[in-house]
């Protein structure tokens, strides 16, 4: 552990020189207002100053973007097709109920799937998004009624706090993001769903230069300091399973 501390130590003072004048970094479009800056934050401490170009974006999108050279790295989930091969796992991140404050169902500890059909919908209406979160419902009998489509992360917080129905999500916001107002409340999903991956894609493969491999162990830490608890709504026996182990 303290050989790895001091390799990644030294890792960074190489950098000095070494960083691109712009970092591009595509992320999944909900990341941008959920945890990107503060990550960001962390990582340009460590390395020094660069100016940011942050592509918010679907999963189709940031993939058609780094094979097209356009962003050196994507932070996306692996749901839907993934044609990037070089690809480094961070994190699983399940699904979790998002209620109005009213809802009966938002004082208990958990929810069952079947409770959340006969709910109304508000969905996050994203390219693999959509379809991940509407096939969770194929194991019931019936997928809930659609009352509410929005692109925005935010939105969907917004409709379920003014009565529109209730909405799944994975990611909760992180540190400095705004936080859910009182109107709201989060749950885990007693089900056992099979949960998304938070990756870090990029074209380099084995050849990652210097900035791109201290990033991805940067991102590595940002969620383990962050924690299942920070970054995810799960049951307590499922959280020492949701960060995976860095390669060495």
């Amino acid at each position: 552990m303290l050989a790895a501390e001091t390799e990644f130590n030294r890792s960074i003072g190489d950098l000095s020189g070494r960083m691109p004048k712009v970092l591009r970094i595509g992320c999944f479009e909900p990341f941008g207002a959920l945890f990107m800056p503060e990550m960001l934050r962390s990582y340009l401490d460590s390395v020094g100053d660069v100016e940011i170009d942050l592509v918010e974006a679907d999963q189709i999108q940031l993939q058609e973007r780094l094979v097209a050279g356009q962003i050196d790295l994507a932070i996306l989930y692996d749901i839907g097709p993934i044609g990037i091969d070089s690809v480094t796992r961070v994190c699983k991140v399940p699904a979790h109920a998002v209620l109005n404050a009213d809802d009966p169902l938002a004082t208990r500890d958990g929810i069952w799937l079947a409770e959340l059909a006969a709910r109304p919908l508000v969905l996050l209406d994203l390219p693999h998004t959509a379809t991940y979160l509407l096939t969770l419902f194929d194991v019931l009998a019936k997928r809930p009624e659609v009352r509410f489509r929005t692109r925005s992360y935010e939105t969907v917080r917004s409709a379920v706090a003014t009565g529109f129905g209730m909405a799944i999500l994975k990611m909760r916001p992180i540190g400095r993001a705004t936080a859910d107002g009182d109107e709201i409340v989060r749950k885990p999903i007693f089900d056992e769903l099979p949960p998304p991956t938070l990756i870090v894609a990029d074209m380099y493969g084995s050849a990652k230069p210097l900035f791109v491999r201290v990033f991805i162990e940067m991102f590595h830490r940002f969620f383990t300091a962050v924690g299942p608890g920070g970054f995810s709504v799960t049951t307590p026996e499922r959280e020492p399973f949701l960060l995976v182990a860095r390669d060495g």
